[in-house]
């Protein structure tokens, strides 16, 4: 199975392109039968065992099945830039030999975004570099914070070169999404106004939040405007 999804033994850690079947398996190549039957969802292989994908008649390897849907989410955030299945690959490969084993999607997709995260880019396109990398580690469990932080000083430090240019000075004031799951925290930090370099300077979005995840945002106006 591993040798038809990622190469034989001279070529251990090359990527390819897996085109999804309709009536073999992915995996192994065999015949299947009642595949029409076969809802969406996984599925094992009754010969390799090998974990089938099902979608809508498509049958896809697991791992081509994540490799389209993490690509897929990502490039869905990213503001002017889109990662390749070509690059993928080559970056998966470089970071397979780098651990001595295959890489991870996240890991591949985590090392692009950090490549691409250049100080010469604009704000905003690193605020959704950032936001996407937040959807990564929300999706495996993990906190991010300090990933949502980054997020909250893209947001700040563009409105402030904005506020610049335009030769104003913007009241920022956070917001919540107004359900049950505010903390007490959030709510006081609603009623509140900064300046932008005050907001910078303490980054209450996420730092005073007491939940795990933080889902305020910043808003910004004119003085005097409310």
């Amino acid at each position: 199975m591993f040798k038809r999804l990622f190469g034989g033994k001279n070529d251990k850690y090359k990527f390819t392109v897996q085109e999804p079947t309709t009536e073999t398996c992915p995996n192994c190549g065999a015949e299947l039968e009642n595949i029409s039957d076969w809802k969406n969802g996984k599925i094992d292989c009754p010969h390799c065992e090998g974990v089938i994908v099902v979608r809508t008649g498509k049958l896809f390897a697991e791992d081509e099945a994540n490799v389209r849907d993490g690509l897929e989410s990502v490039n869905r955030r990213l503001f002017d830039y889109e990662i390749t299945r070509e690059e993928f690959n080559q970056i998966r490969e470089e970071l397979s030999k780098e651990f001595g084993l295959i890489a991870s999607v996240n890991d591949t997709l985590w090392r692009i975004l950090n490549s691409i995260n250049t100080p010469d880019k604009s704000y905003q396109d690193r605020k959704f570099i950032y936001m996407a990398m937040d959807d990564i580690l929300r999706g495996e469990g993990k906190s991010s914070n300090e990933i949502l932080a980054k997020v909250c000083e893209m947001e700040l430090l563009g409105n402030k070169e904005l506020s610049e240019n335009l030769g104003i000075n913007l009241v920022v004031k956070s917001k919540t999404v107004n359900d049950s799951y505010v903390c007490d925290e959030c709510k006081k930090l609603s009623e509140e106004t900064f300046t932008i370099d005050e907001a910078l300077e303490t980054m209450p979005i996420p730092h005073r939040c007491t939940n795990d995840v933080c889902r305020c945002y910043w808003t910004f106006t004119p003085p005097g405007y409310d």
